[in-house]
């Protein structure tokens, strides 16, 4: 069936609808059931035409351990699910550290592409874009049109050529409620509507034509009970999510036990964290388990000797039965220091309903202890 009558659904789909801005995308989703089911694409690309290949899982981590002497620097490694061997990109040449902090990654369009985040060094915000061609034989990094805002660790997800940003950290809040959206074909960004509540350290997801910012955390500030001059901010974990249906103008508040279906059979869920909002979505996992786990100030928890703690955020990618999650650990060091490690870890679905037992994924490097942000490369 043809998308219009007398062109190519190729040329229409190249030149049509993957230039349609996001006030246009209500009306163009609501012409007929092809160009709905053409406009929410898997988030690849709609100009895909080859099988994949291969899956490939990329990363931003710390490039190597820090010390008193030396400047942080991060960098962006993959690692072949088949192969289960890792590969470390080449640095971005205009970063001087090699690759923002507290950034967030997404593939689109054969391009991984490197988003926002913080000068390690200096501590600033960026807004700057970089992507690289993985369907070129020369890994080299391009600079792309930057986001209108700074910030880092903000929900971001791809589909039908386009790259949706929102809240996050920046210069002017500890939270932010801004969102925009990148158009691959135009190169260009566009504001979309604010988010219905700030949020912070926050992930996304695409479910049936719908945006989804999950978990992170929001701020508001202290109430008249505190003394004149206290300028404190609160901070609280968000028991819920934000959805907005693509071209419309307001976001909707979605209750955590709505998503916990759709979040679980969604083809992809982004990159980043899952926040304690999913928990129901992870709890059968830790049933076969040795070890209780359980939640605790919003984080998935497991108390495994006195002095250690551990939590476990799902990484929020999914290919077939494989999830790929981050592990914290917190051992309590004299003079109440604590020291923290991150490890990567996979778990294998045994069926639908039945999670296998986590394992550690091994690393030729140190993750540190900030986020992790990751995505899946299909090539």
């Amino acid at each position: 069936m043809d998308l219009i009558p007398g062109l190519p659904n190729e040329v229409v789909r190249t030149h049509i609808l993957s230039r349609a801005s996001w006030k246009d995308l209500r009306s163009m989703l609501a012409v007929s059931r092809i160009w709905r089911s053409t406009l929410n694409l898997h988030p690849s690309s709609s100009s895909d035409t080859e099988t994949y290949k291969k899956t490939i899982l990329a990363t931003i981590h710390p490039s190597q351990k820090t010390s008193s002497c030396s400047s942080p620097s991060y960098a962006v490694s993959i690692y072949d699910l088949e192969l289960e061997k890792w590969e470390r990109l080449p640095a971005i040449p205009w970063l001087p550290f090699g690759a923002p902090m507290a950034a967030r990654c997404v593939y689109l369009g054969g391009h991984l592409f490197i988003l926002g985040g913080r000068n390690p060094i200096t501590w600033d915000f960026m807004s700057d874009v970089f992507s690289i061609n993985f369907r070129s034989r020369e890994r080299l990094w391009k600079r792309c049109a930057s986001m209108t805002s700074s910030r880092s660790s903000f929900a971001c997800v791809a589909i039908a050529d386009k790259i949706f940003v929102a809240g996050g950290q920046g210069e002017s809040s500890l939270a932010l409620a801004s969102a925009e959206v990148y158009d691959l074909r135009c190169q260009r960004w566009e504001k979309i509507p604010e988010l219905s509540l700030p949020r912070n350290e926050c992930f996304g997801a695409i479910i049936h034509n719908q945006i989804v910012v999950v978990g992170g955390y929001t701020t508001s500030v202290c109430d008249a009970s505190c003394s004149e001059d206290s300028e404190t901010v609160i901070t609280r974990w968000v028991a819920s999510a934000d959805a907005i249906q693509l071209g419309y103008q307001r976001w909707r508040t979605v209750d955590a036990a709505s998503l916990k279906k759709d979040l679980y059979t969604a083809p992809s869920i982004g990159c980043g964290q899952l926040q304690f909002v999913h928990k129901r979505l992870v709890e059968h996992c830790y049933d076969r388990c040795d070890k209780k786990w359980t939640v605790v100030e919003g984080k998935i928890m497991l108390q495994t000797v006195e002095d250690r703690t551990e939590s476990l955020v799902l990484a929020g990618v999914i290919e077939g039965a494989h999830i790929f999650g981050t592990k914290h650990s917190w051992l309590k060091q004299p003079g109440d220091g604590l020291d923290v490690r991150l490890s990567f870890c996979e778990a294998v679905s045994e069926s639908a309903h039945n999670m296998g037992a986590w394992k550690e994924i091994l690393c030729p490097f140190e993750f540190g202890t900030m986020p992790v942000s990751c995505c899946l490369i299909q090539c």
